[in-house]
């Protein structure tokens, strides 16, 4: 009865694979099999870096889903793909467009965000069947002439970009519904954008804008509209055009008064104009009756208009950093309010009328300078109300007074009457100019001397009235005290006093004890405790060959001083007999270290941090920096440190780069990389009598005449060649054999580098993972030594 389908037959009908998330290094070949019915393919987050062509024999494919890859060419070969009408690439390393994408006649929704593209082919406007475009954060410079001829276009985001203008053909996308240029650099609109009549989201936020054309307010269907963060003065007087505008957005601008016309916006829902130079409001804001968000914060606004009260709809307003003097009593009439934010301000009362706003929630006066507050609050079930930054409950204890003026019942509490708030700079000042003694645990007259000019006293007690006439007489004052945040600032500066103290403590008695060895060196006199160190030629340890041309010190003494190499192959040096301070000596002098890595096919095993524009690793650095060094990769091996600045990678300087550029460096150095960072923060090196070349080409001075070695190794798929090796050998032999007092000593030396801990987290890592080819499969040669780690060219090339 039932005809059973042959087993070959079902196994090779597949219709969608989704291969999202599984570390894929390529498009596995087993793919290929289900050309005959595969219609969606999902690629997504692996680590492909090539497309093959038989990818693009998948003639029925119609979803194809490639976004978070290391995809570096697409191929031309997509024409192949006729019926193909979803297409994602984005965040791949993709420079360019192929042409021939213009054969895909069936595509409606293609997403390029995120590739290292600066402009579209000229081909591209005869994809005209696309409905959804997305061209985010790709260097974009400007659009084709003819784009309008994507008539089809519903949305459109080409946020991030470096767009200075539009084209005019952009007005005829008559079906367009969403339209973000974003984070652009556009000075201006063309007045041509009032013919996008079906638009009803436009994003302008973080342009160029000084002003706005007139004729955008004849898109009637605009339901949204973004212009915060540009140079907008004022907004046009026919902003009552766009009738069915609920979200309008215009903070971060320099407009100094609302149009009149707003009160025509019968819709509107969202009003943010904060950080702006607004005033006053226009009577006209009553009038928008569907009001439910109006912020208004840090602007120069003196009053309210009465108009206010018939907000009804109004759930939250924000008027927090502006200059109130008082509130109208009509702002009891916003039935539906629920947050009130009036924080610093100059508010001197609140009216009584207030309590009308039954739903009222949450209010935040503080920063004002209220004596009193209404006893008609206390019919509202507030939840919050703020009176002090550093007030420690929501809610506080009130008692009733009778106010000596009105003769009114009032309320009053420990917080009350409010005191007026000292600029933050001051305050500041008077918390930090003692720390030089809290820091080391003091408690002397330096402290009240320190900090009598900026601070006075908090008490005053009976005995004081007869010698400070001038004071008020009997006055408790109350300080604030320091908020959480500040509390860290507080602990950073002291930990950066304590540092320097301790830094400047440890080089004067250094430079001291120098100059006092200088002039007694003959003269000392002999160890009289075991536990201490004599200073001999051979137990003399330095912090790091480059110590010996250090030059003069942090105070301008003379540390030590070397003479060039001879024609003999040997070096004398005259080398004073007191070690400098290694603390202040590494915290000021940085290492250039010129690293090698060759021959690795697989993963490099690092993270980098921080570039221009993105966040910075450590303070505000926007360098680029290792922030992760994977264990026992090659880049650990090659002597690469958490923290290392990242200064040339192949020749090419990081100096000023992006994190993006940064990346892509590393990923296309090829199969030979050269990297050169900055350790600025290196612990000691203990090191033994320096090596004595016998042929003076391998001996090499640097910029300021410093001799160093150089150790280069070669990683092979993390195993060192067998030069590097029998090096590492030579390196890691000791027992240093004197053999003349009068100059360097014949022999090896050790050197010891430990881990460099820092406390900086990583704010923006990027693992720089995989970047050649697909990862050896033969096993890592095994390091028998801790010794050995260092494989790394770890001085300057000359």
């Amino acid at each position: 009865m039932f005809n059973c389908i042959p087993l070959w037959r079902c196994n090779r009908h597949v219709e969608v694979i989704d291969y999202r998330h599984r570390s894929l290094l390529y498009v596995p070949d087993e793919i290929f099999r289900y050309g005959r019915s595969l219609e969606e393919l999902q690629l997504d987050a692996n680590q492909i870096r090539q497309l093959p062509k038989e990818l693009f024999q998948l003639l029925k494919l119609r979803k194809l889903t490639l976004s978070d890859n290391e995809i570096q060419v697409l191929p031309p070969e997509i024409a192949n793909l006729m019926l193909l009408v979803d297409l994602d690439v984005s965040r791949n390393d993709i420079y360019e467009i192929p042409e021939s994408i213009s054969h895909c006649k069936a595509l409606q929704v293609a997403d390029f965000s995120g590739n290292p593209l600066t402009r579209l082919p000229a081909t591209f406007p005869e994809l005209q069947s696309l409905v959804c475009l997305s061209i985010n954060d790709i260097s974009l410079q400007r659009l084709p002439d003819d784009f309008g001829n994507l008539s089809n276009l519903v949305s459109l985001e080409l946020r991030e970009n470096i767009l200075t203008f539009l084209p005019d053909s952009l007005s005829e996308l008559h079906k367009l519904e969403g339209l973000d240029l974003g984070s652009n650099e556009l000075e201006e609109l063309p007045k041509s954008i009032g013919n996008l009549s079906n638009l009803k989201e436009l994003w302008l936020d973080g342009n160029q804008l000084v002003e706005l054309p007139a004729t955008l307010c004849r898109i009637r269907n605009l339901v949204c509209l973004d212009v915060s963060e540009n140079k907008l003065e004022g907004l046009p007087q026919e902003l009552g055009g766009l009738e069915n505008l609920t979200d309008l957005l215009v903070s971060q601008n320099s407009i100094e008064a609302l149009p009149e016309s707003i009160g025509k916006l019968q819709k509107l829902s969202i009003l943010k104009v904060d950080q702006n130079r607004l005033t006053c409001l226009p009577e006209s804001i009553g009038s928008c009756e569907s009001l439910a968000e109006l912020i208004l914060t840090e602007n120069q606004i003196k009053s309210l208009p009465r108009s206010i009260g018939k907000l009804k709809k109004l759930f939250n307003l924000n008027c927090d950093r502006n200059q109130l003097t008082s509130l109208p009593k009509e702002i009891g009439g916003c039935c539906s309010l629920n947050v009130f934010c009036m924080r610093d301000n100059r508010l001197t009362r609140i009216p009584a009328e207030l309590s009308q706003a039954t739903e009222l929630h949450v209010l935040d006066i503080s920063g004002n300078r209220l004596a009193y507050l209404p006893l008609s609050l206390t019919t509202l079930q507030l939840k919050a109300l703020w009176l002090s930054e550093n007030q420690s409950q929501p809610l506080l204890s009130f008692q009733t007074e009778e106010d000596p003026e009105s003769k009114e019942k009032v309320l009053t509490c420990v917080l009350l009457p409010q005191q007026p708030c000292e600029s933050e700079f001051k305050d500041n000042l008077a918390r930090f100019d003692g720390l030089d003694s809290l820091v080391n645990g003091m408690a002397d007259d330096t402290w009240a001397n320190a900090v009598d000019t900026n601070r006075k006293s908090t008490i005053q007690f009976a005995d004081d009235e007869e010698d400070d006439e001038d004071d008020d007489k009997g006055m408790l004052l109350r300080r604030a005290t320091p908020h959480p945040g500040e509390l860290k600032t507080m602990k950073k500066v002291a930990e950066n006093v304590r540092n320097d103290m301790n830094a400047a403590k440890g080089l004067d008695s250094n430079k001291n004890k120098r100059k006092a060895g200088l002039q007694s060196e003959s003269k000392a006199p002999p160890c009289r405790f075991h536990h201490q160190r004599r200073e001999t030629q051979e137990s003399r340890t330095f912090s790091h060959p480059r110590a010996l041309t250090a030059g003069s010190g942090l105070h301008g003494d003379p540390i030590y001083h070397t003479t060039r190499p001879s024609d003999a192959g040997y070096v004398k040096s005259a080398v004073t007999k007191t070690t400098p301070p290694q603390e202040s000596f590494i915290s000021q002098v940085p290492l250039k270290l010129q690293i090698e890595v060759s021959g690795q096919r697989g993963s490099l095993g690092i993270s980098i941090a921080g570039g221009n524009g993105s966040p910075p690793y450590k303070d505000q650095d926007e360098d680029i920096f290792i922030s992760r060094v994977a264990e026992g990769g090659p880049s650990e091996r090659a002597g690469i440190h958490v923290g290392d600045r990242l200064l040339e990678v192949n020749g090419l300087s990081m100096q000023g780069a992006t994190h993006q550029e940064a990346v892509s460096a590393l990923r296309n150095a090829g199969s030979c990389i050269k990297m050169k960072v900055l350790r600025e923060r290196l612990p000691p090196l203990e090191m033994t009598d320096l090596d004595v070349l016998q042929d003076p080409s391998d001996q090499q001075l640097d910029g300021v005449g410093c001799l160093f070695r150089k150790t280069q190794a070669v990683i092979c798929n993390g195993a060192v060649t067998s030069d590097s090796q029998q090096d590492l050998q030579r390196i890691s032999r000791s027992d240093t054999e004197v053999s003349n007092e009068d100059s360097f000593p014949r022999g090896q030396h050790t050197m010891t580098i430990p881990w460099i801990i820092l406390t900086h987290p990583s704010t923006s890592d990027e693992d720089v993972e995989l970047l050649t080819q697909i990862p050896s499969r033969e096993t890592c040669g095994d390091i028998p030594s801790p010794d050995r780690s260092v494989f790394s060219d770890c001085f300057d090339k000359a």
